[in-house]
Order: structure tokens, then C-alpha cells, then sequence
């Protein structure tokens, strides 16, 4: 009698466990020849479906129908209203190899939308073709949950009895279970919004696992909800199982996910005295799973990403040398799974991603030449993986974000044109992808963020028409993105971003009035933002820049009182910021600039002393910072403009002697600077400015030969700026100041035409980039009457350095 053998009752044993251990994505690979047995077996799973209120669709419905592509595509990247959750038996028996081949390069592409859907997808082909769908589609093949021969149908006498694994909820206590159905059926109410009952699908009375809270918990982040991804989490706790010393490796995973998702949600809501305790939980537990099964792939994987987690939290609470430590040991353990795999796909893109997270810091850290060599690391295994998966979209990705890292170092140590050609590279390969995904979201995002790229390195060479023109485009894909994802939060935020840089230039080139407008688009966009997102950390963090910008264009058109209130404004957002994400230091950085702008506009409006008071209360933040991020590159900048701005105001009410206390006390900052950051564009003008400043003091207390000796170490090192970074604007401008100031303090009137013909070729060059800076052309009027007249009782040049 033909009937069901030994191997195929323990086949469907197997595949039911998977079908129905969890509700989330997976692909499962079949190979059989025998249409006898893959009926049956289609059969009997979805029998076992149906006893849980589902089904186990299959295109073709008939078994012998002709295949066609497209109808088999939609099936399983376009499930028709209500089948989401229902598994789908999708058969490639029937397809031509070139047609298989085509299908499965198809879903190779778009593997994160198949995988999105809380249900399995069988892919049935004949036997011996597993070389081929590793070759056409590795990343899919990378991802699949399991792969099985299916046996020919066969004479047995006996049958041996099915066993089907329990669900998930069989392995929690009765009374837990009960609680858990009780708060999953208020989840499933009216009162939640519309994604979530998505997330949750349409079947009334079905008890959720984990697997679902955790597709709940990514989709309530992706919206930018974070109370509603807080109340996921607390109403799914008590499926957690028993995780004590004999927990299994099952459950000790379940575990993992559990509080690797509430590190996610937690460092998202900046709740970090939280994420760091569910950080260092979920490494516990992955370190657990490797000693428990023998440092297998998906356990060290597990870990890799836990020391990752915990290396995030750390940094975003300032500890950026701890989470380096904890990088660099998820680095270790990625490079060793890239062995442990013989470089499968999944393997290298871990392993870039980790070179990447190292890189991050040490630049964080002001080792920016280290973190170049990590991130030229990285686009080596990134430019392997794109040969090595045909130019998946995933990998082309990876690629692009290599190349803006790469370009974002070369950048910072004055390689602006190097920097540019990485934009540019970046660039097009994101607009390939823009054509190869047809216009996905996350494409068109990726591509406007190279388009900013482009426009900054355009803007910095002086280039602001370029720029301007590259903006206006990023900004016209942003506008498309927020209609076709219905003013998602993210969409809109992106829109923000682009109008505040179509201002920044606008601002730049004159149009300062165009710039409002701008500004002032970009903060209704963010109040909307607040008000959609419930007042998040990052829409409040949003909607301060958003004033602090619309304030700093009131200020450049004369409204100095218009400017004040803004910035108070965004001073009160900042303070309630603090308080809410527990000091952490993006928020105290933040005020303490709040707080240098009020005093600022103070400052203009003749209130010295109010501003003294606010530069001191920023200058206390800064100096509490420093001690906080381990004196980061970034920290020790910010403290050296606060010593700058208390001096400046101490100048202003006649205490020069404590001026140059503060002048002399930030000079040294930032010569530590210089020698961290192995003398970076940012750090050498700095330096220079901040000599500038102590031979300002000098020459105001009367020691005209110390203050000549500081502006001629100035000079020198703006000479050097020039070379470094070649003559953009900024560049030539600060080298017409020093030569101005050199020129003030010469005796012989030869020296002095000499040094102020320097200073006004260098202004002239300067203002040829940016003609209606309307700073320099007032210099340029300066520095001519001087060449004019060079009378000795002429106006001392101030310098004008911004910081």
C-alpha cells in the first residue's frame, strides 16, 4: 500500500514545529520530486494549521496550473487582506529554471518584505537545485530557517504516529498564561492605533507569542511610539519563560530577545539607566547560550550584537571609551564567525558592521586616523559582499554607507575633495538603487541623505550654488517621501532636516529672508512632529533646534528681542529635556548651548552682565561634561568656546587681566586638542583663534611683544590651514585677519602695506567664493583704506573670530 513513510511523518514533524513554534517571518526550502508526497505533505500542514484557525495557502491553488511569475511574486510579497499571518506553500515545480531563478532573485531582493510578514513561506523546487538558489539568491538562502529533502512516496505497512510540538504559551505557568491572554485581548482592542492592529492580525481569540510582541515592539519604534512600544513590552512580560540556572536554550534566547528589544526601545525613549540594565542582561544571557551550546553560529551571533547593545548604551551615556572596549570584543567574535562560516553573507555584513561601530568611536574619540583605517576596512568587505551577492540591494546599501564613512573622515582631516569623490560614489550608487527598488522609501531616504552629503562637501569647497542645488533636490525627495508614507514621522523629520539645509545655504548666500521661511516651515513641521510622536526626546530635541534657527535668523535681520524669545524658547525645551532623559550628555550638551545663545542675544542687547550669568552657567555644564565623556574631543571643544565667551564678557566690562585667565586656560584645551586629534582642520583653527584672543589681551595690557609673538604663531598655523585645506573661504578669510592683526602692529610702513596687500588679496579671494558675505566686504572696504592711508592712529583691527 502506498502510504506515508517513517521519513516523511518525521518531516512533518519537523516542519510543524517550525510552522508553529512562533509568529514571525521565515523561509523553509523543500526539494521533491515526487508530486505524491508533496501533496500529502501540503496537506497535512495545512490540516495542522487549521486547528489553530489558519491556513497553509498554496499558488499554484492547482497543482498542475501553469506558473506564472508575477502571480507568484504577489503571493508572497502582497498577501491578499486577512491571509498575513497565513503560511504559504509556494511551488516552483511548475516554473521553468529561468523563471526560478528570476523568482528567487526577485525575493533575494526583497527578502526584508517577505521576512516583514508573520508567517512561513515554503519554496518547493526539485531536487539538487540548492547550489543554484544559494548562487541566485544568497542572502535569502543566508536567512532560511531550515532546508529539506522531501523522500519519494513509498510501499510502507505501518504509519508511525504524528507529534506535534505545543505552542509557545505551553511552556508558561497556567496563571501567567491567563494574564497574558487578558492583556494581549486589550491589545487586540479598538483603543489601539491602526499599525498595531495590523501588526496583531486579524484572528479574534488567538493567543499571541513573543515573537509577535517583538514585530509589535519594531513596528511601535519604526512609528516613533515609544508608550506604545513601553505598553507592548509590559503586557507581553509574562510569557517570558523561566529563565534560572536549567533553563534551556530555547527559553534563554526567548530571553535575549526579550531584553535586547527593551534595550532598543529604551535607548530610543534616551530612558538609559534602563537600557543599560537590559543591556547588560541580554549580553548575560548570550553569554550563557555560547557556554550552553558550544559557541555555535546563532549563539555567538547573539552575543556579538549584546556587546554591541551595551556598547551603544555606554556610549550614549558618554562612556565612549567603554564602548569601545565593548566594540572591539563584539569585532573579535564577529571575525571569528566569519571563519566559523567559511564568509557567508550574513557573516561579512556582522563583520563590516562591527568595523564600523569600532570606527565610530575612535573617531569619537578624536583618533580619526584609526577610524579611517576601520572604515576603509569596512568598504573592503562591503565592496566583497556586493561581488559576492550579485548587487543585492542589502549590499549595495552597506556599500554606500562604507563609502559616506569613509568620506566623512577623509573630511575631518581636510580631505574635502577626497571626501567629495566618496559623496559622489556614494551617490550613485544609491540612485541605482533608487531604480533597482522602485522607488522603496528606505531608497529614496538613502538618497537624499548622499544628496546632503554632496551639497556639504559642495558648500565647504565653496561651492554654495552647487550645494544649494543639491539641497533643493534632497529636499523635493523628502517632500515625495512624507506623501508616500503618509507623513510617517520619520518622513516628516527628513523633511525638517532638508528645508533647515535649503535655509543654511539660502542664509549663506544673502537670502536671509528666503532662509526664514525655510526655518519657519521646518518648525511647523516639527511641532506637527511633537504632537504626532507624544513629546519623544528626539521631536523635543527637534523642535529646539527648529527655534534656535528661526532665532538665528531674527538676529541676522535685526530682530535681536524677536531672536531672545526664541532662544528662550528653546532654552526651556532644552532644560525640560534634561530632566527628562536623566542627564544624559546629548541633553546637557544641548542646554549648555541654549544657554550660550541667550547670552548671546543678552550681550547684544547691552545686558553684559546677563550674559556673564548664562556664559558661567554654560561653562559649568561643559566643565560637569568633560568629566563625564572622559574628556572626548567633542567635550573638550565645547568647554574651550565657553572659557572664550566668559573672557570675552569679562573684556567687555573691563576685567582684562581675568579675560586672559579664561583666553590663556582655553588656548591650552585646545593645544591638547591639536596633539588628540593629530592636528585636524577643526582643532589647528581653533588653535589659531584662540592665540588670536590671548595676543588681543596681551596687546590690550601693553605687552605688544607677546601679542605680536601669539598673532605669528597664528599666522603660521593659518598658513598651514591653507595648504591642508586649499583656499575655501573660511580658510582665506581667517588668513586675512592674522595678517591684518601682524599688519596693525608693524612700525615700519613697508611691513605694513606689505602684510595688508597680503590680507586683502587673501579677503578678495575669499569674497570671489561667497560675494555676498557681507562681512567680508566691509573687511575688504577695511583693509583698503588702510592700504590707502596707513595712518598710525587708524581703528586696530579686531580680528572678528567667531569663537
Amino acid at each position: 500500500m502506498s502510504s506515508a513513510s517513517a521519513e516523511h511523518l518525521l518531516l512533518l514533524r519537523r516542519l510543524r514545529r517550525l510552522l508553529l513554534r512562533g509568529d514571525h517571518g521565515q523561509v523553509l526550502y523543500l526539494w521533491g520530486n515526487d508530486p505524491r508526497s508533496l501533496a500529502w505533505l501540503q496537506g497535512e500542514l495545512d490540516r495542522s494549521l487549521r486547528v489553530r484557525s489558519r491556513r497553509l495557502l498554496a499558488h499554484p491553488a492547482e497543482p498542475q496550473a501553469p506558473f506564472d511569475l508575477g502571480k507568484a511574486l504577489s503571493a508572497a510579497l502582497q498577501p491578499l487582506a486577512g491571509t498575513r499571518q497565513f503560511g504559504l506553500w509556494l511551488d516552483l515545480g511548475q516554473a521553468t529554471p529561468d523563471q526560478r531563478r528570476q523568482g528567487l532573485a526577485r525575493l533575494n531582493e526583497r527578502r526584508a518584505a517577505l521576512l516583514a510578514l508573520p508567517r512561513a513561506v515554503l519554496l518547493v523546487a526539485p531536487q539538487g537545485g540548492e547550489a543554484d538558489a544559494a548562487g541566485v539568491a544568497p542572502d535569502l538562502w543566508a536567512v532560511r530557517s531550515a532546508s529539506f529533502e522531501v523522500p519519494a512516496w513509498v510501499d510502507a505497512t505501518a504509519q508511525a504516529p504524528a507529534v506535534e510540538r505545543p505552542s509557545l504559551a505551553a511552556g508558561v505557568p497556567a496563571r501567567q498564561r491567563g494574564t497574558a491572554r487578558a492583556l494581549w485581548a486589550q491589545a487586540l482592542g479598538q483603543a489601539r492605533p491602526p499599525w498595531w492592529r495590523r501588526v496583531l492580525g486579524q484572528a479574534k481569540g488567538q493567543a499571541p507569542g513573543l515573537a509577535l510582541a517583538f514585530d509589535a515592539i519594531d513596528e511601535a519604534l519604526a512609528q516613533r511610539q515609544m508608550p506604545d512600544a513601553e505598553r507592548v513590552l509590559a503586557e507581553a512580560r509574562p510569557w517570558l519563560p523561566d529563565l534560572g540556572p536549567a533553563a534551556p536554550a530555547p527559553a534563554l534566547r526567548l530571553g535575549w530577545l526579550w531584553h535586547w528589544w527593551q534595550a532598543q526601545w529604551a535607548l530610543a525613549a534616551r530612558r538609559l539607566p534602563v537600557a543599560r540594565k537590559a543591556a547588560g542582561l541580554a549580553q548575560a544571557l548570550a553569554l550563557r547560550l555560547v557556554k550552553l551550546t558550544g559557541e555555535s553560529p546563532e549563539a555567538l551571533r547573539d552575543w556579538s550584537v549584546s556587546l554591541e547593545k551595551v556598547g551603544d548604551v555606554q556610549r550614549a551615556l558618554g562612556d565612549v571609551a567603554g564602548a569601545k572596549g565593548r566594540y572591539e570584543q563584539s569585532l573579535e567574535v564577529s571575525e571569528r564567525l566569519v571563519k566559523l562560516t567559511g564568509e557567508s553573507p550574513e557573516a561579512l555584513r556582522d563583520w563590516s558592521i562591527s568595523l564600523n561601530k569600532v570606527g565610530d568611536v575612535q573617531r569619537a574619540l578624536g583618533d580619526v586616523a584609526g577610524a579611517k583605517g576601520r572604515y576603509e576596512q569596512s568598504l573592503e568587505v562591503s565592496e566583497r559582499l556586493v561581488k559576492l551577492t550579485g548587487e543585492s540591494p542589502e549590499a549595495l546599501r552597506d556599500w554606500s554607507v562604507s563609502l559616506e564613512k569613509v568620506g566623512d573622515v577623509q573630511r575631518a582631516l581636510g580631505d574635502v575633495a577626497g571626501a567629495k569623490g566618496r559623496y559622489e560614489q556614494g551617490l550613485e550608487v544609491r540612485e541605482r538603487l533608487v531604480k533597482l527598488t522602485g522607488e522603496s522609501p528606505e531608497a529614496l531616504r538613502d538618497w537624499s541623505v548622499s544628496l546632503d552629503k554632496v551639497g556639504d562637501v559642495q558648500r565647504a569647497l565653496g561651492d554654495v550654488a552647487g550645494a544649494k542645488g543639491r539641497y533643493e533636490q534632497s529636499l523635493e525627495v523628502s517632500e515625495r517621501l512624507v506623501k508616500l508614507t503618509g507623513e510617517s514621522p520619520e518622513a516628516l523629520r527628513d523633511w525638517s532636516v532638508s528645508l533647515e539645509k535649503v535655509g543654511d545655504v539660502q542664509r549663506a548666500l544673502g537670502d536671509v529672508a528666503g532662509a526664514k521661511g525655510r526655518y519657519e516651515q521646518g518648525l511647523e513641521v516639527r511641532e506637527r512632529l511633537v504632537k504626532l510622536t507624544g513629546e519623544s526626546p528626539e521631536a523635543l530635541r527637534d523642535g529646539s533646534v527648529s527655534l534656535d534657527n528661526v532665532g538665528d535668523v531674527q538676529r541676522a535681520l535685526g530682530d535681536v528681542a524677536g531672536a531672545k524669545g526664541r532662544y528662550e524658547q528653546s532654552l526651556e525645551v532644552r532644560e525640560r529635556l534634561v530632566k527628562l532623559t536623566g542627564e544624559s550628555p546629548e541633553a546637557l550638551r544641548d542646554w549648555s548651548i541654549s544657554l550660550n545663545k541667550v547670552g548671546d542675544v543678552q550681550r547684544a542687547l547691552g545686558d553684559v552682565a546677563g550674559a556673564k550669568g548664562r556664559y558661567e552657567q554654560s561653562l559649568e555644564v561643559r566643565e560637569r561634561l568633560v568629566k563625564l565623556t572622559g574628556e572626548s574631543p567633542e567635550a573638550l571643544r565645547d568647554w574651550s568656546i565657553s572659557l572664550n565667551k566668559v573672557g570675552d564678557v569679562q573684556r567687555a566690562l573691563g576685567d582684562v587681566a581675568g579675560a586672559k585667565g579664561r583666553y590663556e586656560q582655553s588656548l591650552e584645551v585646545r593645544e591638547r586638542l591639536v596633539k588628540l586629534t593629530g592636528e585636524s582642520p577643526e582643532a589647528l583653527r581653533d588653535w589659531s583663534i584662540s592665540l588670536n584672543k590671548v595676543g588681543d589681551v596681551q596687546r590690550a595690557l601693553g605687552d605688544v611683544a607677546g601679542a605680536k609673538g601669539r598673532y605669528e604663531q597664528s599666522l603660521e598655523v593659518r598658513e598651514r590651514l591653507v595648504k591642508l585645506t586649499g583656499e575655501s573661504p573660511e580658510a582665506l578669510r581667517d588668513l586675512h585677519v592674522s595678517l591684518a592683526l601682524l599688519a596693525e602692529l608693524c612700525d615700519a610702513p613697508d611691513d605694513a602695506r606689505h602684510l595688508f596687500s597680503r590680507s586683502l588679496a587673501a579677503a578678495q579671494a575669499a569674497l570671489r567664493q561667497s560675494p555676498l558675505d557681507k562681512v567680508l566686504q566691509d573687511d575688504v572696504a577695511r583693509v583698503q583704506a588702510r592700504l590707502d592711508a596707513l595712518a598710525p592712529t587708524a581703528k586696530p583691527a579686531t580680528g572678528n573670530d567667531p569663537t
